[in-house]
C-alpha cells in the first residue's frame, strides 16, 4: 500500500519510522476475508468447524458464554476471532458515539480501532508516532505505568509539565512553554492528556480547555513545520463530581484546524462499561489535511482505511485481534446506552459521596495535624486523591508504616501517596484520612 491518502495528511510527518513504512501483510486475514465472498471451498482460516458449519466448541462452554451470546452470534461463532481491527459494528457504533458527543469533528474522525484496553491503546500510539529517543509530553503525577509503556519498554523519553500552578490552578502556561521546549529539540510535539487525572483525579473546566486550545493553536501558527499530535486517554471520563469540571472529553474543545496538527482519542470499556477485565478499548484519529481543504467523505474515508491498516498491522504482530466476546459485549451494551447511562450513573452517584467524604476528612485532618507534611492536591473526579509529602519524607515509608500499623493500603510514588477512594466504602474514608495524617505526621524528615 502506497498511502498516498495518508501523505496528504496532519498525521504524516508525525509517524515514526515504524509507522510510515508499516502495512498490514496480505496473509491469512487477507486471504480468508476474500474466501468469504469469493470461495465455494474455504480453506483458509484454522478454526475447527463441523461439518454443518458451526464452530468446534466445548458444549460445556455455551453455559459460561452465555445465552444472549450464543443466539447474537449463532453457528458458535463466539468462539472463533475477531476482526484485526475490531468487529465493524462495534467500531461504527463507537464512532457515532463520539460524533454525538463531538458533531465538530465529524468531518476529521477515521473510524475507531479496537485495542486490548487503554493501555494497548497507548503502546500502539507509540509505535506509531515515536522512534526511540524522541520525547513525550505529559503530566507530572502521571499514571506509572505511561513511564512503563513509553520508556521501559519503547526507549521514549516523557518530559513533564507542571500540572498545577502554586496556587492550585491547571498550568496552562507550563503545557505550552514544554511543548515548545521540546519543539526546538525535535520535529513533532506529542502531548500526552489524561482528564479526570489518574493519579489527582482533577478535571478542569471548560474555561481551561479553551484557555489551552488557545495555546496550541499559537503554537501551530508560530511553528508550522513542526507536527503537533494531541493523545487524550479518556479512561476516566464523564466521572465528574463537581460543577466547575468539564463534563465529558475535551476532544472537540482541543482539536485544532491547522495542517499540522492531529488529536488521537483513547476510550475503554473498562470505566465507560465498568467491565475491567474485557480489555476492550478504542484509538480514534482526527486528522487534517494539508492543503486546509476539508475532506469529502470518499477521502476521508481513505484516509481512514490507511491508517487503521497501519494500527492493524502494529495489532496483527503482537496480540494478532483483541478478545472477541468483550467486544460482543461491549456491542450488545451499545445497544442498549440509555440503560447503561443510567446504571452508571448511580456508581458515578456513589462515588461522588465517597469524594465529598474524603474532601471533607481531609478538611477535618488539615484543622488536626495541618498541611505541612502531606497535602491533597485538586482533586474533582476520577477515582483517585493524590496526597502530596513534603521534601525529604518518604511515601514509602508511610505506605509501609500505614499496612503494617493501620492496614491501610495506598500506591507511593516519588513525591506523594495515590489513595484509591472508588474502592473504599464510604464510612471508612475517615477511617483512611485519619490513619495517613497521623502516620505521615509521625514519619521525620529525612
Amino acid at each position: 500500500m502506497k498511502f498516498t491518502n495518508l501523505k496528504k495528511t496532519s498525521i504524516w510527518n508525525a509517524l515514526s519510522s515504524l509507522g510510515r513504512d508499516i502495512e498490514t501483510p496480505q496473509g491469512i486475514f487477507y486471504w480468508s476475508s476474500r474466501a468469504k465472498t469469493e470461495a465455494e471451498i474455504d480453506g483458509t482460516i484454522g478454526i475447527a468447524q463441523d461439518d454443518d458449519g458451526v464452530i468446534s466448541h466445548l458444549k460445556i462452554a455455551e453455559t459460561w458464554a452465555g445465552k444472549n451470546v450464543m443466539n447474537r452470534l449463532p453457528k458458535a461463532k463466539i468462539f472463533s476471532y475477531a476482526p484485526i481491527q475490531g468487529l465493524e459494528s462495534l467500531r461504527k457504533k463507537w464512532l457515532k458515539k463520539l460524533l454525538k458527543e463531538h458533531p465538530s469533528l465529524g468531518q476529521h474522525a477515521t473510524m475507531p480501532v479496537v485495542t486490548n484496553g487503554i493501555t494497548h491503546a497507548l503502546d500502539l500510539a507509540g509505535r506509531l508516532l515515536m522512534n526511540k529517543g524522541e520525547t513525550i509530553v505529559t503530566a507530572d503525577k502521571s499514571w506509572e505505568n505511561y513511564e512503563h509503556i513509553f520508556s521501559d519498554l519503547q526507549g521514549i523519553n516523557l518530559e513533564f509539565f507542571e500540572l498545577f500552578t502554586k496556587t492550585g490552578e491547571f498550568n496552562v502556561n507550563s503545557i505550552i512553554e514544554t511543548c515548545r521546549k521540546v519543539a526546538a529539540k525535535q520535529s513533532k510535539v506529542v502531548l500526552l492528556l489524561n482528564f479526570p487525572h489518574n493519579q489527582t483525579g482533577f478535571m478542569p473546566s471548560s474555561a481551561d480547555f479553551e484557555k489551552l486550545a488557545k495555546g496550541l493553536r499559537e503554537l501551530c501558527e508560530s511553528l508550522p513545520k513542526i507536527s503537533f499530535v494531541v493523545i487524550l486517554d479518556d479512561a476516566y471520563e464523564g466521572y465528574v463530581y463537581d460543577d466547575k469540571g468539564q463534563k465529558l472529553s475535551p476532544a472537540s474543545k482541543l482539536f485544532i484546524t491547522k495542517p499540522n496538527f492531529t488529536l488521537c482519542k483513547m476510550d475503554g470499556i473498562s470505566k465507560a462499561l465498568l467491565a475491567y477485565g474485557y480489555r476492550v478499548a478504542f484509538i480514534t484519529f482526527f486528522v487534517n489535511s494539508t492543503d486546509g481543504i476539508p475532506f469529502v467523505e470518499a477521502d476521508l474515508k481513505a484516509v481512514s482505511a490507511e491508517i487503521c491498516d497501519k494500527i492493524g498491522a502494529i495489532i496483527r504482530g503482537e496480540i494478532s485481534q483483541v478478545n472477541h466476546h468483550g467486544q460482543v459485549l461491549a456491542d450488545a451494551l451499545l445497544d442498549d446506552w440509555e440503560t447503561v447511562e443510567s446504571e452508571r450513573g448511580r456508581v458515578i452517584g456513589m462515588l461522588k459521596e465517597r469524594w465529598n467524604v474524603m474532601m471533607k476528612a481531609t478538611e477535618e485532618c488539615y484543622e488536626k495535624f495541618g498541611k505541612e507534611k502531606i497535602w491533597v492536591s485538586p482533586c474533582n473526579g476520577g477515582f483517585f486523591g493524590y496526597f502530596n509529602v513534603a521534601k525529604g519524607i518518604d511515601p514509602k515509608k508511610i505506605a509501609d508504616r500505614l499496612l503494617r500499623e493501620k492496614k491501610v493500603g495506598v500506591v507511593p510514588s516519588e513525591n506523594g501517596m495515590r489513595v484509591a477512594f472508588c474502592a473504599v466504602a464510604k464510612e471508612k474514608i475517615p477511617r483512611m484520612m485519619e490513619s495517613i495524617f497521623e502516620v505521615a505526621n509521625n514519619i521525620s524528615s529525612a
